[in-house]
């Protein structure tokens, strides 16, 4: 989805938007056509919510570091709610009140979590939606960095998880998603691949 303006501009708190962002984060008021109703998520309930909150908080996320972290904190993300429902709603989510709890709970750990703050803080390279092509094929990272430890390819994930065994989960996640973000890691030359979930406050980081 790109990042559209809202209808009514003023409900926003945000000045002038830079890398082509448009008001509010990209997050856009329900449709004045009361026809232009929600997708019906049918059998595929659970896989379009995931792809709708991957996409909602990794713009979020990204918009987030492009301020580096500037003017972000709990109460701000709280205010917004309503907007994460509505941005939620157009993207074909039917109960957008409980994924935009997910959101608000996603950008809040990610807020108060050392690790968050330094993924998402000033770094003296540090690009969001990195896109690289090769031979075979493109690839588009969440998070590059470039600091003091060395080079950094990051994937945000949105996996949620109750009860025991986090981390038997994290590592579960992670041989999932290794193969990904090891062609990432190649593709920049040999970055270090790490995996973020932010509503988990977790972070998995390998060779």
């Amino acid at each position: 989805m790109r990042f559209t303006a809202l209808d009514d501009v003023s409900a926003c708190e945000f000045g002038p938007q830079q890398h082509g962002l448009a008001h509010c984060v990209g997050i856009v008021a329900l449709p004045k056509d009361p026809s232009a109703a929600p997708l019906s998520l049918g059998s595929a309930a659970r896989s379009s919510l995931d792809d709708a909150l991957d996409a909602a908080e990794a713009e979020l996320l990204q918009r987030i570091a492009e301020d580096q972290l500037k003017g972000w904190d709990a109460k701000r993300v709280e205010s917004l709610r309503s907007h994460f429902e509505r941005d939620l709603y157009r993207r074909g989510v039917e109960k957008a009140g409980p994924a935009a709890e997910l959101v608000v709970a996603a950008l809040k750990n990610t807020l108060a979590d050392e690790r968050g703050r330094w993924l998402l803080g000033p770094h003296p390279v540090a690009l969001n939606e990195h896109r690289l092509r090769n031979r075979l094929r493109s690839f588009r990272i969440d998070r590059y960095i470039e600091d003091a430890g060395g080079k950094w390819v990051v994937d945000y994930k949105t996996s949620e998880h109750t009860g025991g065994g986090v981390d038997a989960f994290l590592d579960a996640e992670r041989a999932r998603y290794q193969a990904q973000l090891d062609a990432y890691a190649k593709a920049t030359g040999g970055a270090r691949p790490a995996i973020y979930f932010p509503l988990l406050k977790g972070w998995r980081e390998w060779p």
